[in-house]
């Protein structure tokens, strides 16, 4: 069986108060998201990160003064499963990529927040960024709140200004 632990949004992630806190103290926690099994909704998420990763990749290497906090989410095997990294301060070297881990590693016990790690673009399954205070991407995220009863994933889809549809 296939198992997956995914970080909701780990890079801007606050504390947070309200009607609607569960979701949202999870994300503040940078708990992890657990997908057993095959999961349409995600892997659709996956396959639109994947394919539109290229005009990501445009949009970082060169970005407008209204857009910050470039990252990537790439898996990270371990005896659990994979477990899935934000990953900040990426760079293109050689025909690999490398940035450093932005979640608190939980499965994945040989590494720590902050770790440089290697990989190539093909294992990269998400992206996100921020333009004029909205989150771009970040589609598993948008997955994930899909799962969440409607009032606490509208709650957090409004408090990080994703652009998700439930």
């Amino acid at each position: 069986m296939l198992r997956v632990a995914l970080i909701c949004l780990g890079v801007i992630a606050s504390t947070v108060t309200s009607d609607a806190q569960r979701v949202r103290d999870r994300i503040a926690n940078d708990e992890l998201a657990v997908v057993d099994g095959p999961d349409p909704i995600m892997d659709a998420a996956i396959a639109q990160g994947r394919a539109t990763l290229p005009q990501f990749l445009i949009l970082a290497s060169s970005p407008s003064r209204s857009m910050s906090n470039f990252t990537i989410k790439v898996p990270v095997p371990t005896n659990n499963g994979d477990e899935f990294f934000w990953i900040k301060d990426f760079q293109l070297k050689n025909g690999r990529y490398s940035g450093r881990i932005n979640n608190t590693p939980r499965w994945a016990t040989h590494l720590k927040d902050g770790d440089v790690i290697t990989f190539a673009e093909n294992e990269i399954v998400d992206w996100m960024y921020v333009h004029n205070g909205r989150m771009k991407g970040n589609f598993t995220f948008c997955a994930l709140m899909k799962r969440e009863p409607k009032k606490e994933a509208r709650a957090a889809i409004k408090q990080f200004k994703a652009d998700c549809r439930l």
